[in-house]
């Protein structure tokens, strides 16, 4: 295996290796930049007259959140125009860290947990992301072409999970970002569904004739979820004391 191997995985690039294969998944990824630029201008609006930042830690752990939204943006439009391993690798790496990083801030943060349980709900997700690694290897480590545990969606399945449960916990506590990361589930669980079933629905969308497949529905209904949960994440950052 060499990370200069090309990944054929996705409807509009086929098995075409060239650098604009995939333009429509390419650009969609502008969305990722755009939900991180908004994010940026939310945190910096003025706090009342007199407020103080109530939660320091939000406050820190909000930057590199949005940081990540943004190399998510970069680095799927990397893979979606190298379409090379070390490419998915750029792809999939700020959004594991992402995954793992927003589940400790909604943990500690909002639900106000302690470090240990903070500290064992990290360890359970990680250890959850190794199980369906093994199971279902990404297009990093498995073998090039053709679809494989739903086309790759089903490593998505813990975060899926978390997302849920930080949800109904946030709701157990009547925490006011409840609402939106319940949301934020329901909307990524049909970003899942349009990633599955790329391949399956080649033609059904089409641009000049040329087959565009779902998969830029997937970057565009997970912009979503990301603004839901960014804005639920900078309000956190910014709720002041009374």
């Amino acid at each position: 295996m060499l990370w200069t191997d090309h990944v054929f995985r996705y409807c509009e690039r086929g098995f075409d290796p060239g650098f604009w294969a995939e333009p429509v998944n390419a650009l969609s990824n502008a969305a990722f930049l755009i939900v991180a630029l908004l994010a940026a201008m939310r945190m910096m609006r003025p706090l009342p007259p007199g407020a103080a930042t109530r939660n320091r830690l939000a406050s820190r752990l909000i930057h590199p959140l949005i940081a990540l939204v943004a190399l998510m943006g970069v680095g799927s439009f990397l893979f979606h125009v190298m379409a090379t391993r070390w490419a998915q690798l750029a792809d999939v790496l700020p959004i594991g860290a992402f995954i793992l990083l927003y589940l400790i801030f909604a943990l500690r943060c909002m639900a106000r947990l302690s470090v240990s349980k903070v500290l064992l709900g990290a360890a359970i997700l990680v250890t959850a992301f190794g199980v369906s690694m093994a199971f279902c290897p990404s297009a990093v480590s498995g073998p090039p072409g053709g679809p494989a545990c739903l086309n790759d969606s089903l490593g998505y399945a813990p975060a899926l999970g978390a997302l849920l449960a930080v949800a109904v916990l946030l709701r157990h506590r009547s925490h006011p970002a409840a609402g939106r990361l319940l949301v934020a589930a329901a909307v990524l669980l049909l970003s899942v569904v349009m990633r599955t079933i790329d391949l399956d629905a080649c033609g059904s969308f089409s641009l000049d004739g040329r087959p565009l497949g779902s998969h830029f529905l997937w970057h565009l209904l997970n912009a979503l979820v990301l603004h839901l949960l960014l804005t639920a994440a900078v309000d956190e950052a910014r709720r002041a004391a009374p």
